[in-house]
């Protein structure tokens, strides 16, 4: 987890120094024959920069600790802080940035309000944030999701059960980067707020319950979710792939496959809650929403157990389904990486009274 979060903070810090850099380049050239002016800008440079670093970490870290008495009770409003999820809800999270920015001000700039929220949206639903001391003095902010996803490294790979050799991939010269969790109701609010698509039924009670797995949109609409942000939907040899302990080389003769994703064995004598949170783990262990559970080599999270997923699948079209789920025993053996069902059928089968199945996205870029 160390290596993504590095990955992260890089991110951020690469984009914060390009708008350090274009910040220079317009004060400097602004004021090329002041001597005067170009070294109050040089001090203005320096605010600017103080205010970039600030709004980055806490877009970044989402401390909720750090927040004012009134900015929690501004807060209490659009966040239930009661709710039992963990620090990871509130990292590059637009309703904890809405809190953090309310009332917050540095050398007499402060952010502006558009409506509702203290940001407006990009394109690709990123919240840009305008500071100002008045109207011919300010400048923007753009907040990447750089806390979402975790990148699969370029190697050959291979999809399906562990005994099956047939699906036999790779992703050299790909970039890809897939979703840690699951696509929230959070998620989804805020989608069809900024794009002003209707909620149904189903939705009726989404902002009630924010911090839970996004389980009512169809299939199409989940592809459409992606789409407006500039990915796709997650397809299941990628999930396999960062779910299967990998050889140490890129390119093996033989790609070797394990059962589970914390441990070459072939059997285990126990499945813990925290490899698979499966049924009769809510009697051992409370389950935490944007908890770290059964994390995988690269950093992804609910490789087996919590919720049935959603898997689009290239090899086998009807086997899109992870089964694995808090539905099953730890002893079903649905509990191994590579296993699918088939979405509209085995979940109907199987639960009756399930709450749904997840879904999540990747990138190539």
């Amino acid at each position: 987890m160390q290596k993504n979060n590095n990955l992260i903070i890089s991110k951020i810090l690469i984009s914060v120094s390009l708008v350090s850099f274009l910040l220079v380049a317009g004060y400097f050239t602004r004021n090329y024959l002041s001597k005067r002016k170009v070294k109050t800008n040089f001090e203005q440079l320096k605010v600017t920069q103080k205010i970039i670093d600030t709004v980055s970490r806490a877009w970044v870290e989402g401390g909720v600790d750090t927040l004012s008495s009134e900015q929690q009770q501004f807060c209490s409003k659009i966040i239930d802080f009661k709710t039992k999820v963990t620090k990871d809800f509130y990292q590059c999270n637009p309703r904890f940035i809405n809190c953090f920015l309310y009332g917050y001000s540095y050398k007499n700039y402060r952010p502006i309000k558009f409506k509702d929220n203290y940001f407006e949206y990009s394109k690709l639903g990123d919240p840009i944030v305008t500071f100002a001391k008045n109207k011919d003095d300010f400048f923007r902010i753009k907040l990447n999701d750089s806390c979402s996803d975790v990148y699969l490294p370029s190697k050959k790979y291979s999809a399906g059960p562990r005994k099956v050799q047939s699906y036999i991939w790779d992703n050299f010269g790909q970039f890809v980067y897939i979703d840690k969790y699951y696509v929230s109701n959070l998620d989804v609010f805020n989608w069809k707020v900024r794009k002003k698509i209707k909620f149904s039924e189903l939705e009726k009670n989404i902002d009630k319950e924010l911090y839970r797995p996004n389980t009512t949109l169809s299939t199409e609409d989940k592809r459409l979710y992606c789409y407006h942000h500039g990915k796709k939907l997650l397809e299941s040899r990628y999930f396999d792939a960062a779910s299967f302990i990998p050889d140490k080389e890129d390119n093996p003769k033989l790609v070797r496959k394990f059962p589970y994703h914390w441990t070459k064995r072939r059997q285990v004598d126990e499945k813990k809650c925290y490899h698979v949170y499966a049924r009769g783990c809510e009697s051992q262990r409370e389950y935490k929403f944007y908890e770290g559970l059964s994390t995988s080599w690269i950093g992804m999270h609910f490789v087996l157990g919590n919720y049935m997923e959603y898997l689009p699948n290239k090899f086998v079209k009807e086997l899109d389904l992870k089964l694995s789920s808090f539905y099953l025993l730890k002893e079903s053996l649905w509990h191994e990486i590579g296993k699918r069902g088939t979405l509209g059928k085995d979940d109907k089968k199987f639960f009756k009274d399930q709450e749904g199945v997840a879904f999540r996205c990747m990138a190539i870029r």
